[in-house]
């Protein structure tokens, strides 16, 4: 320790000794209105962060010095964060999971599934993102726009090779709010947020993400498809010869990836490290399958919802749903899966067949019947929070049923 240094904390110890037993006020504190007049102690440090203060705070101290500050580059003072900019310490953010000082000192935020963590520690070079109606989000031409008017928005991808085959298309922000939003591309898709996550409204994810891999025939030439498989449930098997998929991915949502073929819904994953408030619907269902001259075609499956944050809510009224879509008969097309926790019927064409139901809630997918082909299988939800529970409200829509697990935070 410095000579000068220790003739310092002498120094203040016997101006407080000095200041208790005389009742004089302590020489270096900081004016009420925070501004010191002492040319030579010109800095008010208000916590008390600072050596030369002594952890005391609203102490005047001389003017911390671009080196200083570079010295340091960022520190944690209980919860609140530190950072050295342009010479100058920033002033503080408060962390609210709180301030880290292993490694780089940091505000602690969740650990996202997928490898996301990357962008997690990239969102304090974005900013808050409130959007209203009409929002299209297009992974193809890294492009959102609201209204029709372009917005820039940082998008970046994980290629293919690194998340089973399917790009992950990126978006991340200090916090994110939407009203309406459509995405399309496909890429499956994220959004990573330091701050908040509020949805409300329809957040449609179409099939945005979806999985091609090993995928059952809903569409043979000539013939009666199986249902689509989903992240968690088989696709219903047709009624000539075409089984259904089964349950092609992992319970986890580890690859991100929706449901296996072009008419299952898409994937999506919403990760903040202050909360995901859901108020409207998120849709993520499978379509039905299609009638032509080609084939009939079972329903798609549905999709993938993966949403971690150390606070989830979803209200009464909102909800998330990734139910299969039904299946086709001779004549019509399978109906499209709702935002239900209720299975949508198969195409019926009388004697000529009746299509499987497509899954949802807690019923699998329908065989497809004389001749008709089969539903969709069902999708797959998960919701990782501190508590590592979700229990939804009595008029909240979740469907297939949920899987739940526990964020990391570090």
């Amino acid at each position: 320790m410095l000579i000068q240094d220790i003739m310092f904390r002498l120094l203040a110890i016997l101006l407080v000794l000095v200041s208790c037993t005389t009742g004089e006020k302590f020489p270096f504190k900081c004016p009420s209105d925070g501004i010191c007049t002492d040319p030579e102690r010109p800095f008010c440090d208000v916590n008390g962060v600072y050596p030369e203060s002594q952890n005391i705070p609203n102490t005047c101290i001389p003017e911390q010095d671009e080196f200083y500050c570079e010295t340091h580059g960022t520190f944690c003072d209980g919860n609140d964060f530190y950072v050295c900019a342009a010479g100058k310490f920033t002033t503080p953010t408060n962390c609210n999971l709180g301030c880290s000082e292993e490694g780089t000192p940091h505000c602690k935020r969740i650990v996202p599934s997928n490898n996301l963590l990357q962008f997690m520690d990239m969102t304090h070079q974005s900013q808050h993102f409130k959007f209203g109606n009409e929002v299209v989000i297009d992974t193809d031409a890294e492009l959102v726009t609201e209204g029709g008017v372009p917005v820039p928005v940082p998008m970046l991808f994980i290629p293919s090779n690194e998340n089973d085959g399917v790009e992950l298309a990126v978006l991340f922000a200090k916090s994110f709010s939407a009203e309406e939003v459509m995405v399309v591309g496909r890429s499956a898709f994220a959004i990573v947020a330091t701050g908040p996550i509020e949805l409300r409204n329809t957040f449609k994810i179409g099939n945005a993400g979806y999985y091609h891999k090993g995928c059952a025939d809903q569409c043979p030439a000539g013939g009666v498809g199986g249902g689509g498989q989903g992240n968690d449930g088989m696709g219903g098997d047709g009624a000539v010869g075409f089984d259904g998929g089964g349950a092609h991915a992992t319970r986890t949502i580890e690859p991100l990836v929706g449901g296996c073929s072009e008419l299952s819904g898409g994937a999506l994953q919403l990760a903040s490290s202050t909360s995901v408030t859901i108020t409207g619907e998120i849709h993520a269902m499978g379509k039905g399958g299609t009638q032509s001259a080609a084939c009939v075609a079972g329903g798609g499956a549905g999709g993938s919802v993966l949403i971690e944050a150390p606070v989830v809510e979803i209200s009464d009224g909102g909800g998330i749903s990734a139910n299969g879509g039904s299946g086709a008969c001779e004549s019509k097309s399978g109906n499209d899966g709702e935002f239900s926790d209720q299975p949508k019927v198969g195409a019926s064409c009388g004697a000529n067949g009746v299509g499987g139901d497509g899954a949802a809630g807690l019923v699998g997918a329908g065989d497809g019947r004389q001749g008709a082909a089969g539903g969709g299988g069902a999708g797959i939800i998960v919701i990782n929070s501190s508590a590592g529970i979700f229990e939804p409200g009595e008029g909240t829509v979740i469907s297939p049923v949920h899987k739940e697990g526990t964020v990391t935070i570090e």
